[in-house]
């Protein structure tokens, strides 16, 4: 029995952590204000040093000086991105690629945008929490702790993945047993051969090493060629999820290993460029209407006529700048 001081037998404490996380609509903003403020030439050294004064989040300032220290040592945007996987996705990093082989980066970074903002309404219409994105540090009471890269992004589940799982567990249950009831079965032939007197019982350990040593090399040889398949089997779509067990048609990205997008996933993005640039075409054109409605108007009598059909209205302002052109202001 002990007296005196009395000693624990826990001698560290529960010590949690805070966690460092990017926000999805973090994310989102960040990157409409790197499409805006490219379009209008600012360069990415420039953008990052103004984006570090708007905000306090550490994983956000530990990435721009990242980005920063990739694209100082030359390489490009997209391969810049590609190395915080943390805060910017396979497709992300594919988008903002293409857009570099575009030369529409600015116009990447706002689809970007906007598939972000359509993936966090689609969550929120399901009743899912808008997960976040970063790094944080697991609990670990007194003992020394590492910052453990904890990521959350939205994981889309379908049955073809459940259907694969269910088949490469059933295939390798089914070697496994295959190669057991091999291998006892011939130890059984072995111990048979030495009690019928076939062999000798000094050869029989022998025997037995070489039997499980043959076996060893194939389950090792098997073991590996499945390592090579689950590398080279078929990527899933970096949107919806599909694979090919879905009859999905998959194109891989030729410079990311990995990520792939389905045909239907292609031509909805498709559809929604082709009605950004409907929308783009059709405001062209009612600017044009009325550039070519302003230089109609031609002075008359010391007075502005308007065209014919055309009523003016206190909303509509009839100007003469120095040069003698005429303004229209709607």
């Amino acid at each position: 029995m002990l007296y005196g001081t009395p000693v624990s037998l826990i001698p560290f404490r529960f010590t949690p952590l805070p966690f460092t996380m990017v926000d999805r609509r973090e994310l989102i903003t960040l990157c409409r204000q790197i499409g805006a403020m490219m379009e209008v030439g600012v360069d990415f050294l420039r953008i990052t040093r103004a984006l570090r004064d708007q905000t306090d989040n550490p994983r956000l300032l530990e990435l721009y000086d990242q980005l920063d220290h990739e694209l100082k040592m030359g390489k490009s945007l997209g391969d810049a991105i590609s190395t915080a996987p943390d805060v910017f996705s396979p497709f992300a990093v594919s988008l903002v690629r293409q857009g570099e082989a575009r030369g529409d980066i600015e116009g990447a970074w706002h689809r970007l945008a906007d598939f972000l903002k359509q993936e966090a309404q689609e969550d929120k219409d399901l009743g899912v929490e808008s997960p976040a994105i970063g790094t944080g540090y697991i609990p670990t009471g007194g003992l020394p702790s590492n910052g453990l890269s904890v990521v959350a992004p939205r994981a889309p589940v379908t049955v073809g993945m459940f259907s694969d799982l269910i088949d490469r567990l059933q295939s390798a249950a089914l070697r496994g047993l295959t190669w057991i009831s091999a291998f006892l079965f011939t130890l059984a032939i072995v111990w048979w051969s030495v009690e019928l007197g076939f062999i000798q019982s000094r050869w029989m350990v022998g025997i037995q090493l070489c039997v499980a040593s043959v076996f060893l090399a194939g389950a090792g040889s098997w073991l590996r060629r499945s390592r090579e398949s689950d590398r080279k089997r078929q990527p899933v779509c970096s949107f919806c999820g599909k694979t090919e067990n879905d009859g999905a048609t998959l194109q891989r990205s030729p410079r990311l290993a990995g990520a792939a997008i389905c045909a239907e996933c292609a031509t909805t993005i498709a559809k929604a460029n082709e009605n950004s640039e409907a929308e783009a075409a059709q405001e062209a054109q009612q600017q044009q209407a009325i550039a070519e409605l302003a230089a109609q108007i031609e002075p008359k009598d010391g007075r502005r006529s308007f065209p014919e059909g055309f009523t003016p209205s206190p909303s509509h302002e009839v100007t003469e700048d120095e040069n003698e052109e005429v303004r229209f202001t709607i």
